[in-house]
């Protein structure tokens, strides 16, 4: 992989203008023609979190005028966005959304022109509980998948699940588990597409590595993968990413060379405390196998 220099192409500005309220948790997809940006919002006359989309030009400036993505009366926040691009120049954006013992997964669709496709749809099945932290990608084939967090769903804790979509927003067969070990909460997903319609997530998994000197237990946070097919059926068995025992957290998949792909994530320092945290990347080829 080649380095280069990174410099800035002019100063910063306003992406979407003079906004009413204030604007946060941004998320923006883009191609050369443009793309799409969503974030949560709130003013004086409606001081719940809300989801909106703006269309981006080539200029990286609004076209057209922002939109909210549901049109819900309820008194419920919307919040954590995730937006992708579509093969055909649309977009499809994924929120949380719903009272604060049973949120849900929301997804809606998008034309070319940010026209709405639809009404927004539930992701998830399960309606139990929390669904949380959504990520969304599309597949080299036109499928989507959306992937989040749920409570109280699997053996223990939080599990990750996810959920295939057409491009017309159909859903492709169940919804299905990305983990395989149930113990200890497994959070915090990402994903990002391979070539054949593939695609490869990466979580925390929470375990307990015996005790602490002070007898408290000494819980670990690894890093999980597991590659699945365009049908949401997983290619093989989980394994970790990351060496040793470690508490990560925070992880980001991208692509990588060669059809593989990159992770990065942020990892406790345990020799200097004063550190905090260190951030740590690792590449793997196609099938999903480190190199280095």
């Amino acid at each position: 992989m080649g380095q280069a220099a990174l410099s800035p192409l002019g100063g910063e500005f306003a992406l979407l203008g003079d906004q009413k309220g204030h604007q946060n948790n941004p998320h923006v997809a883009l191609a050369g023609p443009g793309g799409f940006v969503v974030w949560q919002t709130a003013t004086e006359s409606d001081s719940t979190e809300r989801i909106m989309v703006q269309r981006l030009g080539a200029d990286m400036t609004g076209v057209g005028v922002s939109a909210r993505l549901s049109q819900s009366a309820e008194r419920w926040n919307e919040l954590n966005p995730r937006v992708a691009l579509l093969a055909d120049g649309g977009a499809v954006v994924v929120w949380v959304e719903g009272p604060r013992s049973s949120t849900d997964i929301y997804f809606r669709l998008l034309d070319g022109n940010g026209n709405f496709l639809g009404a927004p749809s539930l992701a998830n099945s399960y309606l139990k509980g929390n669904q949380n932290a959504p990520v969304v990608a599309t597949l080299s084939t036109g499928e989507l998948v959306i992937l989040w967090t749920s409570l109280g769903q699997d053996d223990e804790g939080t599990g990750v699940y996810g959920q295939v979509i057409t491009k017309n927003g159909a859903r492709v067969g169940g919804e299905f588990r990305v983990n395989q070990a149930q113990q200890g909460n497994q959070s915090a997903p990402s994903l990002v597409a391979l070539d054949n319609g593939r695609f490869v997530v990466a979580w925390v998994n929470e375990v307990v590595a015996g005790r602490t000197l002070a007898g408290a237990q000494n819980l670990r946070g690894n890093l999980m993968g597991r590659i699945f097919d365009s049908q949401g059926r997983p290619l093989g068995n989980e394994y970790q990413l990351n060496d040793g025992q470690g508490v990560g957290f925070s992880p980001a998949l991208g692509t990588g060379p060669d059809g593989g792909f990159a992770l990065a994530w942020a990892e406790r320092d345990e020799e200097n405390m004063r550190n905090l945290s260190d951030i740590y990347t690792r590449t793997f080829n196609d099938s999903g196998l480190p190199l280095g």
